[in-house]
Protein backbone atom coordinates (compact mmCIF):
# COMPACT_ATOMS: atom_id res chain seq x y z
CA UNK A 1 0.00 0.00 0.00
CA UNK A 2 2.94 2.60 0.88
CA UNK A 3 4.54 1.91 -2.48
CA UNK A 4 0.66 3.02 -4.16
CA UNK A 5 0.63 5.36 -2.62
CA UNK A 6 4.60 6.92 -3.34
CA UNK A 7 4.00 5.75 -6.70
CA UNK A 8 1.02 8.68 -7.14
CA UNK A 9 4.13 11.10 -6.08
CA UNK A 10 6.03 11.07 -10.06
CA UNK A 11 2.32 10.41 -11.44
CA UNK A 12 1.17 14.08 -10.18
CA UNK A 13 5.04 15.35 -9.57
CA UNK A 14 5.73 14.49 -13.43
CA UNK A 15 2.39 15.37 -14.69
CA UNK A 16 2.59 19.03 -13.25
CA UNK A 17 6.36 19.58 -14.21
CA UNK A 18 5.59 18.54 -17.90
CA UNK A 19 2.81 21.32 -17.64
CA UNK A 20 4.64 23.47 -16.27
CA UNK A 21 7.32 23.67 -18.58
CA UNK A 22 5.02 23.60 -21.97
CA UNK A 23 3.78 27.11 -20.64
CA UNK A 24 7.76 27.69 -20.10
CA UNK A 25 8.62 26.97 -23.61
CA UNK A 26 6.82 29.48 -24.75
CA UNK A 27 8.40 32.31 -22.84
CA UNK A 28 12.13 31.10 -22.26
CA UNK A 29 14.82 30.15 -24.30
CA UNK A 30 14.55 26.37 -23.66
CA UNK A 31 18.12 25.42 -22.60
CA UNK A 32 17.81 28.19 -19.47
CA UNK A 33 14.64 26.45 -18.53
CA UNK A 34 15.88 22.99 -18.88
CA UNK A 35 19.09 24.43 -16.64
CA UNK A 36 16.67 26.41 -14.36
CA UNK A 37 14.62 23.22 -13.69
CA UNK A 38 17.39 21.02 -13.18
CA UNK A 39 19.34 23.60 -10.43
CA UNK A 40 15.82 23.33 -8.41
CA UNK A 41 15.22 20.03 -8.90
CA UNK A 42 18.47 19.24 -7.59
CA UNK A 43 18.75 21.41 -4.65
CA UNK A 44 15.33 19.79 -3.69
CA UNK A 45 16.48 16.86 -3.91
CA UNK A 46 20.24 16.07 -3.41
CA UNK A 47 19.68 17.51 0.42
CA UNK A 48 17.29 14.97 0.88
CA UNK A 49 18.95 12.01 -0.28
CA UNK A 50 21.83 13.00 1.53
CA UNK A 51 19.85 13.48 5.10
CA UNK A 52 19.30 9.12 4.10
CA UNK A 53 22.84 8.25 3.28
CA UNK A 54 25.80 8.63 1.24
CA UNK A 55 26.10 6.93 -2.02
CA UNK A 56 29.20 5.18 -3.10
CA UNK A 57 31.24 6.67 -5.64
CA UNK A 58 32.28 4.87 -8.96
CA UNK A 59 33.90 6.54 -11.26
CA UNK A 60 33.12 3.93 -14.10
CA UNK A 61 29.86 4.05 -12.54
CA UNK A 62 29.06 7.46 -12.48
CA UNK A 63 29.89 7.72 -16.16
CA UNK A 64 27.06 5.44 -16.80
CA UNK A 65 25.15 7.69 -15.16
CA UNK A 66 26.37 10.89 -17.00
CA UNK A 67 25.65 8.67 -20.14
CA UNK A 68 21.84 8.50 -19.07
CA UNK A 69 22.02 12.24 -17.91
CA UNK A 70 22.92 13.03 -21.64
CA UNK A 71 19.73 11.49 -22.90
CA UNK A 72 17.76 12.80 -20.00
CA UNK A 73 18.65 16.24 -20.54
CA UNK A 74 18.43 16.10 -24.34
CA UNK A 75 14.93 14.54 -24.22
CA UNK A 76 13.46 16.52 -22.18
CA UNK A 77 15.05 19.75 -24.38
CA UNK A 78 13.16 18.45 -27.54
CA UNK A 79 10.28 17.62 -25.40
CA UNK A 80 10.01 21.25 -24.96
CA UNK A 81 10.33 22.21 -28.65
CA UNK A 82 7.87 19.75 -29.19
CA UNK A 83 5.85 21.65 -26.65
CA UNK A 84 6.37 25.29 -28.66
CA UNK A 85 4.99 23.62 -31.62
CA UNK A 86 1.68 21.78 -30.65
CA UNK A 87 -0.46 21.03 -27.87
CA UNK A 88 0.75 19.75 -24.27
CA UNK A 89 -2.19 17.01 -24.47
CA UNK A 90 -0.67 15.33 -27.66
CA UNK A 91 3.17 16.02 -27.51
CA UNK A 92 3.51 14.52 -23.16
CA UNK A 93 2.16 11.33 -24.14
CA UNK A 94 4.28 10.60 -27.10
CA UNK A 95 7.01 12.18 -25.52
CA UNK A 96 6.49 9.74 -22.33
CA UNK A 97 6.25 6.45 -24.08
CA UNK A 98 9.90 5.53 -23.33
CA UNK A 99 8.59 2.29 -21.84
CA UNK A 100 8.05 1.66 -25.86
CA UNK A 101 12.35 1.76 -26.39
CA UNK A 102 13.45 0.01 -23.38
CA UNK A 103 11.39 -2.90 -23.90
CA UNK A 104 12.30 -3.40 -27.29
CA UNK A 105 15.88 -2.91 -26.12
CA UNK A 106 15.29 -6.13 -23.61
CA UNK A 107 13.26 -8.00 -26.32
CA UNK A 108 15.75 -7.44 -29.03
CA UNK A 109 19.26 -7.07 -27.01
CA UNK A 110 18.78 -9.32 -23.75
CA UNK A 111 16.57 -11.91 -25.12
CA UNK A 112 14.18 -11.22 -22.84
CA UNK A 113 10.91 -12.95 -23.23
CA UNK A 114 8.16 -11.61 -25.08
CA UNK A 115 4.52 -11.77 -23.27
CA UNK A 116 0.88 -11.07 -24.53
CA UNK A 117 0.97 -7.73 -22.32
CA UNK A 118 4.18 -6.61 -23.74
CA UNK A 119 3.47 -7.14 -27.41
CA UNK A 120 -0.33 -5.50 -26.64
CA UNK A 121 1.27 -2.71 -25.22
CA UNK A 122 3.93 -2.25 -27.81
CA UNK A 123 0.72 -2.28 -30.29
CA UNK A 124 -1.13 -0.23 -28.24
CA UNK A 125 1.79 2.72 -27.78
CA UNK A 126 2.23 2.15 -31.93
CA UNK A 127 -1.86 2.74 -32.33
CA UNK A 128 -1.57 5.47 -30.42
CA UNK A 129 1.04 7.63 -32.09
CA UNK A 130 -0.16 5.93 -35.60
CA UNK A 131 -4.16 8.11 -34.61
CA UNK A 132 -2.33 11.07 -33.24
CA UNK A 133 -0.24 11.58 -36.42
CA UNK A 134 -3.25 11.16 -38.79
CA UNK A 135 -5.65 13.40 -36.70
CA UNK A 136 -7.00 16.39 -37.89
CA UNK A 137 -6.25 19.07 -36.04
CA UNK A 138 -8.62 21.83 -35.17
CA UNK A 139 -7.43 25.33 -37.52
CA UNK A 140 -4.72 26.86 -35.42
CA UNK A 141 -4.26 24.49 -33.22
CA UNK A 142 -0.75 23.24 -34.51
CA UNK A 143 1.82 25.37 -35.44
CA UNK A 144 3.73 22.49 -37.25
CA UNK A 145 1.81 19.36 -37.34
CA UNK A 146 5.27 17.23 -38.64
CA UNK A 147 6.94 19.06 -36.48
CA UNK A 148 5.18 18.53 -33.32
CA UNK A 149 5.05 14.66 -33.80
CA UNK A 150 8.86 14.69 -34.99
CA UNK A 151 10.06 16.13 -32.01
CA UNK A 152 7.55 14.12 -29.60
CA UNK A 153 8.70 11.06 -31.07
CA UNK A 154 12.44 12.23 -30.84
CA UNK A 155 12.23 13.05 -27.33
CA UNK A 156 10.19 9.35 -26.57
CA UNK A 157 13.35 7.62 -27.97
CA UNK A 158 15.76 9.71 -26.17
CA UNK A 159 14.24 9.43 -22.87
CA UNK A 160 14.30 5.61 -23.59
CA UNK A 161 18.20 5.34 -23.88
CA UNK A 162 18.50 7.18 -21.07
CA UNK A 163 16.43 4.46 -19.11
CA UNK A 164 18.37 1.86 -20.44
CA UNK A 165 21.89 3.38 -18.91
CA UNK A 166 19.71 4.44 -15.75
CA UNK A 167 18.75 0.88 -15.14
CA UNK A 168 22.27 -0.25 -15.46
CA UNK A 169 23.62 2.23 -13.35
CA UNK A 170 21.54 2.58 -10.46
CA UNK A 171 22.51 -0.70 -7.96
CA UNK A 172 21.98 1.18 -4.61
CA UNK A 173 19.64 2.29 -2.44
CA UNK A 174 16.65 4.46 -3.83
CA UNK A 175 18.47 8.01 -2.39
CA UNK A 176 21.57 7.10 -3.35
CA UNK A 177 20.52 6.82 -6.85
CA UNK A 178 18.74 9.74 -7.04
CA UNK A 179 21.72 11.52 -5.05
CA UNK A 180 23.79 10.03 -8.31
CA UNK A 181 21.20 10.98 -11.27
CA UNK A 182 21.08 14.64 -9.87
CA UNK A 183 24.78 15.24 -9.60
CA UNK A 184 24.82 13.63 -13.04
CA UNK A 185 22.16 15.25 -14.58
CA UNK A 186 23.53 18.68 -12.74
CA UNK A 187 26.94 18.37 -14.64
CA UNK A 188 25.01 17.44 -18.01
CA UNK A 189 22.67 20.42 -17.87
CA UNK A 190 25.16 22.70 -16.87
CA UNK A 191 27.59 21.67 -19.91
CA UNK A 192 24.83 22.48 -22.44
CA UNK A 193 23.55 25.57 -21.11
CA UNK A 194 27.02 26.92 -21.09
CA UNK A 195 27.90 25.38 -24.63
CA UNK A 196 24.73 25.56 -26.44
CA UNK A 197 22.93 28.58 -25.57
CA UNK A 198 25.65 31.55 -26.72
CA UNK A 199 22.96 34.50 -26.44
CA UNK A 200 21.30 35.92 -23.81
CA UNK A 201 22.46 33.49 -21.74
CA UNK A 202 22.33 35.00 -18.15
CA UNK A 203 19.14 37.17 -18.54
CA UNK A 204 16.98 34.28 -19.55
CA UNK A 205 18.09 32.48 -16.67
CA UNK A 206 17.38 35.39 -14.50
CA UNK A 207 13.75 35.71 -15.61
CA UNK A 208 13.27 32.04 -15.19
CA UNK A 209 14.00 33.05 -11.92
CA UNK A 210 11.35 35.69 -11.27
CA UNK A 211 8.52 32.96 -11.89
CA UNK A 212 7.50 31.31 -8.93
CA UNK A 213 5.78 28.87 -10.55
CA UNK A 214 9.59 27.45 -12.35
CA UNK A 215 10.52 26.90 -9.24
CA UNK A 216 7.41 24.52 -8.48
CA UNK A 217 7.95 22.89 -11.95
CA UNK A 218 11.36 22.30 -11.17
CA UNK A 219 10.63 20.65 -7.80
CA UNK A 220 7.87 18.37 -8.98
CA UNK A 221 10.72 16.88 -11.26
CA UNK A 222 12.55 16.44 -8.79
CA UNK A 223 9.99 15.33 -5.80
CA UNK A 224 8.93 12.60 -8.73
CA UNK A 225 12.14 11.31 -8.70
CA UNK A 226 12.43 10.72 -4.99
CA UNK A 227 8.61 9.41 -5.30
CA UNK A 228 9.75 6.73 -7.82
CA UNK A 229 12.67 5.58 -6.10
CA UNK A 230 11.21 5.27 -2.66
CA UNK A 231 8.34 3.36 -4.16
CA UNK A 232 10.99 0.82 -5.80
CA UNK A 233 12.12 -0.02 -2.40
CA UNK A 234 8.51 -0.74 -1.07
CA UNK A 235 7.55 -3.08 -3.21
CA UNK A 236 8.46 -6.81 -4.76
CA UNK A 237 7.89 -5.24 -8.34
CA UNK A 238 8.24 -2.28 -9.92
CA UNK A 239 5.82 -3.01 -12.27
CA UNK A 240 2.97 -1.28 -10.33
CA UNK A 241 4.84 1.89 -9.15
CA UNK A 242 6.41 2.36 -12.82
CA UNK A 243 2.68 1.78 -14.77
CA UNK A 244 0.61 4.36 -12.20
CA UNK A 245 3.98 6.90 -12.69
CA UNK A 246 3.34 6.05 -16.27
CA UNK A 247 -0.32 7.87 -16.55
CA UNK A 248 1.55 10.84 -15.60
CA UNK A 249 0.82 12.14 -19.01
CA UNK A 250 -2.72 12.29 -18.60
CA UNK A 251 -2.27 14.76 -14.98
CA UNK A 252 -0.13 16.67 -17.76
CA UNK A 253 -3.22 16.86 -20.60
CA UNK A 254 -5.87 17.66 -17.42
CA UNK A 255 -3.80 20.80 -16.58
CA UNK A 256 -3.54 21.91 -20.22
CA UNK A 257 -7.06 21.40 -20.88
CA UNK A 258 -7.91 23.13 -17.38
CA UNK A 259 -5.75 26.16 -17.30
CA UNK A 260 -4.94 26.29 -20.78
CA UNK A 261 -8.38 25.38 -22.53
CA UNK A 262 -6.53 22.76 -24.48
CA UNK A 263 -9.33 21.13 -26.44
CA UNK A 264 -8.43 17.97 -28.30
CA UNK A 265 -10.62 16.12 -31.18
CA UNK A 266 -12.12 13.35 -30.08
CA UNK A 267 -9.73 11.32 -32.09
CA UNK A 268 -7.09 13.01 -30.56
CA UNK A 269 -8.20 12.36 -27.28
CA UNK A 270 -8.77 9.00 -27.77
CA UNK A 271 -4.66 8.76 -29.05
CA UNK A 272 -3.64 10.11 -25.96
CA UNK A 273 -5.34 7.34 -23.48
CA UNK A 274 -4.50 5.06 -25.92
CA UNK A 275 -0.70 5.89 -25.63
CA UNK A 276 -0.83 6.07 -21.74
CA UNK A 277 -3.10 2.49 -21.92
CA UNK A 278 -0.29 1.10 -23.79
CA UNK A 279 2.62 2.58 -21.58
CA UNK A 280 0.99 0.65 -18.33
CA UNK A 281 0.69 -2.41 -20.20
CA UNK A 282 4.35 -2.20 -20.98
CA UNK A 283 4.88 -1.58 -17.40
CA UNK A 284 3.09 -4.45 -15.91
CA UNK A 285 3.94 -6.62 -19.13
Amino acid sequence: MIGVLLSLIPLIGWGAGDFIAARGARKINPFSLSYFFMIVGFLVTVPVGLLVSTPDFSLINFLVFLCSSIFFNAGFLIMLRGFHYGPVGIVAPIANSYALVTTLYAVIFQNADVSSIVLLGIATVIAGIGLVSYSKPKPGEFKNVPKTIVFAIISHISFGIGFIFLDRASTQAWNQNTVLVQCSGFIVATLIWLLLQKKDRIVNLVNASKKPIYYVGGAAGGIGLLGMNAAFQQVDTIAIPTAIAAAAPLVTALLAYIFDKEHLTFLQRVATVTIVAGIVLLSVG
